[in-house]
């Protein structure tokens, strides 16, 4: 029964820490932009390879990524005293491993340069050298790390009691839709808790099992809730990281964004990070029924 605990507290409270903390990184709109190539010094980089650089540089999105495992460990802080030490240690390292910054930058270049044309990566970059796209990439990246992270989470209680002018918020909201930063978390969100949960599910004995069928109808459930948390949340995370832009400044960065070079911009980038993070999150979750059956074989010797 201590096992069995143990594997709802892990399937509850880490598929909830996950993939919030995650979301730090993604939820400033910005921050879903190219990836850096890995490249060979004895070769020439072409005009992709140096475009996608570029990019990197420009958009501060290689800093970003390094604080993944960060935000992700950070996030799976909050269950600590919720799980025994020897699994806690495990998970730590877990998430260390499948979260790899390097592995991630790696695993979404390959996607980017496969689909993001040349023409849109040379105009996004003219939008990333003017003054308000330097202004912008900086805020973004101040607003990825885990002290950030909290930072969002005390405004959004303060938020609650001094409410931003409902034109701030509709600005907020309009960045949230050009770049479909709810519809992203929710979907990473279903995908990462139905690939744990349905991992954890086929470890327990048959009789205990509840099938794919009926996990998948529980979070079906779940998705109109999630969606207005998530909508808020997104909002909250875009009012901290360009709290200090003008509305004129906020809607000359809307100008770029709704339009067809930033759509497909944000569109390719944002399907490459999801696809790094499904990945990410399927890695963790394959790990932690590895570590679960070790458990319940522990367990199982134990009995008398």
């Amino acid at each position: 029964m201590e096992d069995k605990r143990d594997a709802q507290i892990l399937a509850e409270g880490f598929v909830r820490a996950i993939p919030f903390s995650i979301k730090c990184l993604i939820s400033t709109v910005g921050s879903l932009c190219i990836v850096a190539l890995v490249t060979f010094p004895a070769l020439a980089d072409s005009p992709k390879e140096a475009f996608t650089k570029d990019l990197v540089k420009l958009s501060g999105l290689e800093q970003q990524l390094r604080q993944v495992p960060l935000l992700a460990v950070a996030g799976l802080a909050e269950q600590q005293g919720k799980l025994p030490p020897e699994l806690y240690n495990s998970l730590q390292r877990i998430v260390r491993d499948a979260f790899n910054a390097e592995r991630m930058q790696r695993n979404v270049t390959k996607r980017i340069e496969r689909n993001l044309d040349t023409g849109t990566m040379r105009k996004t970059l003219n939008w990333l050298q003017s003054d308000l796209g330097k202004k912008i990439a900086r805020l973004e990246e101040a607003a990825s790390t885990p002290q950030a992270f909290k930072e969002i989470r005390a405004l959004a209680r303060q938020l609650h009691i001094t409410p931003p002018p409902q034109h701030r918020i509709e600005l907020a909201q309009r960045l949230d839709s050009a770049t479909s930063s709810t519809e992203f978390m929710v979907n990473i969100l279903e995908s990462t808790a139905m690939a744990l949960v349905k991992a954890l599910d086929a470890v327990q004995p048959t009789e205990q099992q509840v099938g794919e069928y009926e996990l998948r109808r529980q979070i079906a459930i779940q998705r109109p809730k999630i969606w207005e948390t998530y909508r808020q949340v997104s909002t909250v995370s875009v009012l901290y990281t360009y709290n200090t832009l003008s509305d004129a400044e906020l809607e000359r960065y809307l100008d770029f964004l709704e339009s067809k070079v930033g759509g497909d911009y944000q569109y390719v980038v944002s399907v490459a990070m999801r696809e790094a993070l499904l990945d990410a999150s399927d890695d963790t979750a394959k790990a932690i029924v590895q570590v679960m059956t070790k458990i319940n074989r522990k367990g199982a010797h134990a009995v008398p």
